[in-house]
């Protein structure tokens, strides 16, 4: 992953996610996340797998989403959109919920699921570096 792409996603904190339902129903929704950069993957948390978006991710795993600028200035565009796949994580994953309260410690108090988001495609888009500047990565392997 180049080190422009690694380097945005690490210095944000929320992202947008928006997947589809089995009848093709849009839904979005905005997390926070922690970034593994050796893993190219988001740690999140829903509050209960019984929320909706939990029941349907549960099924659907196909995702899109965004990650903006935290603190937006707008004479500078900036930001990743993502193609990629979600998963709860299992009982053996302690990594992902270590680095999600690491990042977010508040959130330790909270009852929830950790997920995880695997990215297949990102596009940072950068305007600091000059108009329509943009950065793609695209994942090679088969598994994360």
């Amino acid at each position: 992953m180049d080190t422009a792409i690694s380097t945005f996603i690490q210095a944000q904190t929320l992202t947008h996610i928006a997947y589809t339902d089995a009848t093709g129903k849009l839904y979005c929704f905005s997390c926070f996340y922690a970034f593994d950069p050796k893993k190219t993957v988001l740690y999140l948390k829903f509050p209960l797998i019984e929320t909706q978006h939990g029941k349907i991710l549960n099924t659907q795993s196909q995702v899109v989403g965004t990650i903006s600028m935290d603190k937006l200035d707008s004479l500078q565009i900036k930001g990743i959109q993502y193609e990629g796949s979600i998963k709860k994580t299992s009982l053996f994953e302690l990594e992902a919920g270590l680095q999600y309260h690491a990042k977010h410690p508040l959130a330790s108090m909270v009852p929830g699921t950790i997920w995880v988001l695997a990215f297949e495609k990102i596009i940072l888009t950068d305007y600091s570096k000059g108009i329509g500047q943009k950065w793609i990565w695209e994942n090679t392997s088969s598994s994360n």
